[in-house]
């Protein structure tokens, strides 16, 4: 996927060439042509450049990709929008036709004819939010189920490790040095410094750190 930068400029180019290319198919036919205008008209095209490609054989960059500026305020807000709006796509791995997007906005913003009512688009953005809402809650099951079943074999692994007692509610401990002062009772308050780690040794918390 391209960058959020060219995924505007994408949608600004592609934009630009179907706009007057829907208009162009309305137009009447152009009045015939005697042979030597034909020949003329088409002289530029035979003498026509092809876009300029680099050593590994990929097209350059166009033009107008490369003579974007953003001067005025209204330039920074039109691409800061842009930005938002691909970064919200890309994060969501949503399939979208950056042609038909760019109509959209086209459309509404220059009260254009609509393709769609609201009630149609409603639904059609209701669906898509079900749906990226049970994507998300498929991958947290999917993580959830993971970590339970490599949690699992961690305790199964280490409760039969020399030292370590298991408890009836499946907590596991192990005395490393044990003390020789007096133990508290249920009535005492007691201060004690503890790390706490992943299976895989990553620490998350530490009271030697933060006291």
């Amino acid at each position: 996927m391209r960058k959020p930068s060219m995924f505007v400029l994408s949608m600004l180019a592609t934009g630009a060439i179907f706009w007057p290319s829907a208009q162009a198919q309305q137009a009447p036919a152009p009045a015939a042509q005697n042979p030597t205008a034909k020949a003329a008209a088409q002289a530029p095209a035979a003498t026509a450049k092809k876009p300029g490609t680099s050593k590994s054989g990929q097209t350059s960059a166009s033009p107008a990709q490369a003579a974007l500026a953003l001067n005025t305020p209204k330039d920074k807000l039109s691409y800061s929008i842009g930005m938002n709006i691909g970064k919200s796509l890309k994060k969501d791995s949503v399939d979208v036709d950056p042609a038909i997007l760019l109509r959209g906005i086209k459309d509404v913003l220059g009260g254009g004819n609509l393709l769609m009512n609201d009630q149609e688009a409603q639904t059609i953005l209701t669906n898509l939010q079900a749906d990226l809402r049970k994507k998300q809650e498929q991958e947290t099951q999917q993580v959830a189920e993971t970590n339970k079943k490599e949690g699992d074999a961690f305790l199964a692994a280490n409760k039969v490790k020399d030292g370590v007692v298991a408890l009836p509610s499946g907590l596991q401990y192990k005395i490393l040095q044990e003390g020789t002062g007096p133990k508290p009772t249920a009535a005492d308050t007691v201060t004690v410094n503890y790390r706490g780690t992943l299976i895989n040794g990553a620490e998350f918390d530490s009271s030697y750190k933060h006291g």
